[in-house]
């Protein structure tokens, strides 16, 4: 029987039908540049059971959709996503990719404690 959940590791473009079952790490509200008072994105790490991290990115337009189901230390099942590459400034993982939520991007808490909390 086939896993049902991708692997951190193995993600990459143009696919965006990844299923993933992650521990939300450190979730940063950011800042827009022109007024403090704006958030402007939500950033956080998502952990797998490999112990693998990617980062995640909840754009403006999102942020009332998902701003209060993504708790730090929780573990969810998520799905559909865009995959981009990891460069700029703002780098908080090795990982050659990170993610980008979408508006068929599905969070769903679990109870769940197999996946590590760092």
């Amino acid at each position: 029987m086939p896993h049902p959940f991708d692997m951190i590791s193995k993600m990459h473009p143009p696919r965006e039908a990844w299923k993933l079952k992650v521990r939300v790490l450190r979730p940063c509200v950011v800042p827009s540049f022109g007024n403090h008072e704006v958030p402007n994105s939500i950033e956080m790490i998502l952990l797998d059971e490999h112990c693998e991290k990617i980062q995640a990115t909840v754009k403006k337009q999102l942020l009332n959709r998902f701003r209060d189901h993504i708790v730090e230390g929780q573990v969810y099942r998520m799905a559909y996503f865009t995959v981009v590459s990891n460069h700029g400034s703002y780098r908080v993982t090795s990982h050659e990719f990170k993610l980008v939520f979408l508006h068929q991007t599905t969070v769903i808490a679990v109870d769940e404690d197999v996946i590590p909390k760092t």
